[in-house]
C-alpha cells in the first residue's frame, strides 16, 4: 500500500513539471548480457487507441536498426523475461483520475523486415486515451545477449508509440578504458602495494 501511495505521489510531481514527455528505453551492455531501463512521463494522448492490451509495440525506428543481424536468426520474436518487472504507474482520466499501475514483465524482439524492427514491452496494462503515465523501472534481460543489438540511439513514433509522445531507444555500449587510462591504473596499483608493503615493515 505504502508503495502504491509513493508511486502515485512521484507521478504527479513529475507531471506537474512535464506535461507530455516522450517514453525512453535504455539497452546497456552488462558484460556480454543487457540490462533495460524505462522512463518518462507525460499524458496518453487521445485518439490512439486506448487500452493497447498486453503488449506495448514500438516499431519503424529511424537512422537504421538496432538489431544485429544475428538476432534475426536467433531471437525473431523472442519473448525475454525481466529479472524485475518495469512499470507504468498511471491516473485513469475517465474513473476520476484513479491510480493503477501496469506490469512489464518481458520484452520482445520482432526482426522479420515486415515493418523494419520492432520492440515489445509486454505486460498487464490499464492505458487509456488522456491518462497520465509515469514510467520507471531497471532490470536484466535473461536470455539477450549485447552481440544481438547495435549501438546506437534509435527513435520512433511508430506503434503505440504515438500515443506517449514518441519513443527514444537507446542501446549503450560499457565503455572501455582507453590504454593510457589502463596503464595510470596499475602504475597506481603497484605504488598502492608498495606503499602498503612499506608499512608493514615498519
Amino acid at each position: 500500500m505504502l508503495t502504491r501511495i509513493l508511486l502515485i505521489a512521484a507521478c504527479t510531481i513529475a507531471l506537474s513539471s512535464s506535461s507530455h514527455a516522450a517514453l525512453v528505453i535504455n539497452l546497456n551492455q552488462v558484460g556480454a548480457g543487457v540490462s533495460i531501463s524505462l522512463s518518462g512521463s507525460g499524458t496518453v494522448s487521445t485518439g490512439g487507441g486506448a487500452n493497447p492490451g498486453t503488449i506495448l509495440n514500438f516499431d519503424n525506428f529511424a537512422a537504421g536498426n538496432p538489431f544485429a543481424a544475428g538476432i534475426s536468426g536467433s531471437s525473431t520474436g523472442s519473448v525475454f523475461s525481466l529479472a524485475t518487472p518495469l512499470q507504468i504507474t498511471g491516473l485513469d482520466a475517465s474513473n476520476g483520475n484513479a491510480a493503477y499501475i501496469s506490469v512489464l514483465s518481458s520484452v520482445r524482439f520482432d526482426n522479420d523486415g515486415v515493418d523494419t524492427s520492432d520492440v515489445d514491452l509486454v505486460g498487464d496494462f490499464s492505458i487509456g486515451d488522456g491518462d497520465t503515465f509515469l514510467a520507471s523501472g531497471v532490470s536484466l534481460v535473461s536470455g539477450l545477449s549485447f552481440a544481438d543489438l547495435n549501438p546506437g540511439t534509435y527513435v520512433t513514433s511508430g506503434g503505440d508509440a504515438s500515443d506517449f509522445g514518441g519513443l527514444t531507444l537507446n542501446v549503450n555500449a560499457s565503455a572501455v578504458p582507453e590504454p593510457s587510462s589502463c596503464l595510470l591504473l596499475s602504475v597506481g596499483g603497484m605504488l598502492s602495494g608498495l606503499c602498503v608493503r612499506r608499512r608493514k615493515r615498519c
